[in-house]
């Protein structure tokens, strides 16, 4: 097999490193006043940084001192106690914190006191204690503040009428295609010349998106010092995706609600999101971050569509996917996966056919198969459309949704689809 070279490149707008401009624990800039919050009429929101943890005091002190020179001591903080003292960093900034909060605001302080470790270059004192319990504290504001952005609505009630029709892509198990698809379905719509919104709500780090925009759009929404939406354009339509700095520590719950996304300047006939988390986790809190996309509401609720493999292991995690969400479903607090894509497949293999149905019930009877496409395989998503035949087949759901025309008699729709995209 002949070497190839891969050129890394990072075209995703980044929020500037708060760090690096001089922001403190509070999220402001020395001498300067609150950082721009913007909401989608372009007026400033309610929340500032300030706001999230009123009140809070110094640092604990705790049974840990600062680590001057002694890099073997400050190694040893994480086997002595620090993540107890991140713990208690973590409630004082919030005290009603929950669980899942404090795991991310510990994970921050833990990742941020590592790194000054591994990097002899820093500055001693970055090794020190009271930096990662700075740092615990500042990932626990930002997640609250966040939160605080998220519509306050009644659970499955959410208001969808500014996205059009809203088509979050969610995979059975990180990594099984789900960004491949979002952006066949963009594209299939956006040839079509419906008004189409791609949202990619992952960690900028590790979306499948990322090199995805053609051309950059407005300036980045700042909805807090540390998170904002950045817009691009893909074909005629608009793509917007988390911006953060680069060292930002995240987690699902700290992607914001659905309505800080949609530009000012387009109203999208539909809106496809792209998950872009391991959707276990977007499964344990479905209404919250991430997993918002997913969530009932009016006048039409969102239409999910499944992401599997076509093997064993990836339907038996979408069945255990399916399992977590049912008790939202029947709740009516989120909608039920509206299709079935089934990735680098024409059919289903006989062998599993059983396994399928026994799975993924109805969802099986009606399932889009996208094809392994090589270019795709290799080169991931670009800012070029996918391929024709990715298109035509990923457009028999919006096809079937009336978002785009097609005769939808069987066995008439992919054909047609095919020739609508160059016959390929």
């Amino acid at each position: 097999m002949d070497d190839v070279d891969f050129d890394v490149v990072d075209p995703l707008p980044r929020l500037p490193d708060p760090a690096a401009a001089g922001v403190g624990r509070t999220g402001r800039s020395a001498g300067s006043g609150p950082a721009p919050d913007y909401s989608p009429g372009g007026q400033k929101p309610s929340v500032t940084p300030s706001d999230v943890a009123p009140g809070r005091g110094e640092l604990p002190a705790g049974e840990l001192v600062a680590v001057d020179d002694e890099d073997e001591t400050a190694r040893g903080l994480l086997g002595q106690g620090l993540p107890g003292s991140l713990v208690s960093a973590a409630r004082e900034a919030w005290p009603p914190a929950d669980a899942e909060q404090l795991d991310d605001a510990v994970a921050a302080g833990e990742t941020a006191h590592v790194r000054a470790l591994a990097d002899p270059r820093g500055p001693v004192s970055d090794r020190a204690p009271a930096t990662a319990l700075a740092r615990t504290e500042e990932a626990m504001e930002t997640a609250v503040a966040v939160e605080r952005l998220a519509a306050r609505h009644e659970p499955g009630h959410a208001d969808w009428a500014q996205g059009g029709v809203v088509i979050p892509v969610i995979g059975a198990s990180a990594g099984v295609g789900a960004s491949v698809v979002t952006a066949a379905l963009f594209d299939a719509l956006d040839v079509c010349g419906v008004p189409t919104l791609l949202v990619d709500a992952a960690d900028p780090a590790r979306s499948g998106l990322a090199a995805a925009v053609a051309d950059q759009g407005p300036p980045a929404r700042t909805l807090h010092p540390k998170i904002g939406v950045a817009y691009g354009r893909r074909g005629g339509g608009w793509v917007a995706q988390l911006a953060t700095p680069p060292s930002e520590v995240l987690s699902p719950r700290m992607v914001p609600s659905p309505c800080w996304w949609l530009p000012d300047q387009t109203a999208p006939a539909a809106t496809v999101v792209d998950l872009g988390w391991d959707p276990w986790q977007v499964a344990a809190s479905p209404l919250r971050g991430a997993g918002a996309w997913l969530e009932a509401g009016t006048p039409s609720s969102p239409r999910p569509v499944l992401v599997v493999e076509p093997n064993r292991p990836s339907l038996m995690r979408a069945n255990q996917l399916l399992t977590r969400l049912r008790p939202w479903i029947a709740a009516g607090q989120v909608a039920a996966p509206a299709a079935l894509v089934v990735v680098s497949a024409k059919r289903w293999p006989k062998q599993i056919t059983g396994v399928a149905a026994q799975a993924l019930g109805e969802l099986m009877e009606h399932a889009v198969f996208l094809p392994y496409d090589p270019t795709v395989g290799a080169g991931g998503i670009g800012a070029d459309p996918v391929p024709d035949r990715l298109r035509a087949a990923a457009a028999a759901i919006p096809a079937r949704w009336g978002l785009i025309p097609n005769n939808l008699a069987p066995g008439g729709a992919l054909p047609s689809l095919t020739r609508l995209f160059g016959g390929r």
